[in-house]
């Protein structure tokens, strides 16, 4: 693989969109590879309620770049106003923390009720 190229292995993809230098994809079981030189990590992100509607429940995507929790929002293109509680390895987090190898980040919508 040359330095540099964007690259993805995914199983039962429902739908892709690719950009400059950012690939996404929505579905069950995907790994995602974002590359822009340098070495990968790997993130495990566990969607909750309605976030899992077209993206998954569980997706683990290789980042390069010293990747934040907001490049993970970015990436898998959940709005703002659509996230009410950060957790990275279980414990609460901001977008801007970063995240290391292995991490795993669970991001959990608002809830409603009555």
């Amino acid at each position: 693989m040359q330095m540099g190229v964007t690259w993805l292995a995914i199983l039962q993809v429902t739908a892709i969109r690719a950009a400059p230098h950012v690939l996404t994809a929505c579905g069950p079981a995907i790994l995602f590879y974002v590359h822009k030189g340098g070495a990968f990590l790997q993130i495990k992100v566990r969607l909750f309620a309605t976030l899992r509607e077209g993206r998954g429940k569980e997706i683990v995507l290789e980042l390069g770049d010293s990747p934040i929790v907001q490049d993970v929002i970015d990436t898998l293109k959940i709005k703002s106003e659509d996230i009410s509680i950060l957790l990275k390895n279980g414990r609460d987090t901001s977008r801007n923390q970063a995240l290391s190898e292995g991490d795993t980040l669970s991001i959990f919508p608002p809830v409603g009720g009555g």
